[in-house]
């Protein structure tokens, strides 16, 4: 099974749609969620919260069935050498994305 790091966008645009589509995208591969990613999801709550086309009870079944799917990453335990190589990847396109460029 290949293997992913994922951005929160697309979590956010999952959370927003609740389309099957997504469900499918994550039960076919592995993914990893930087844990500052959980910081952002919740600062924008609100906004997933007021664009969901799904019930609040909806919204939380689809939520935890897409995070049972996750490997949520804790920041200690990226080596300094990968948060290097991930913002030489990330610097042109956006710095605040070397998170998600990491490598194990």
């Amino acid at each position: 099974m290949k293997q992913y790091v994922i951005d929160a966008n697309v979590i956010f645009a999952s959370l927003i749609s609740g389309k099957e589509n997504y469900e499918q995208l994550f039960s076919r591969r592995k993914f990893y969620l930087p844990d500052f990613a959980l910081v952002e999801i919740q600062k924008y709550q609100p906004v997933i919260l007021s664009k969901t086309q799904l019930s609040f009870e909806e919204l939380k079944t689809y939520t935890i069935g897409v995070f049972e799917r996750l490997t949520i990453v804790p920041n200690l335990i990226i080596s300094t050498q990968s948060y290097f190589q991930a913002f030489n990847y990330c610097k042109d396109i956006d710095e605040k994305d070397t998170l998600f460029g990491f490598g194990y």
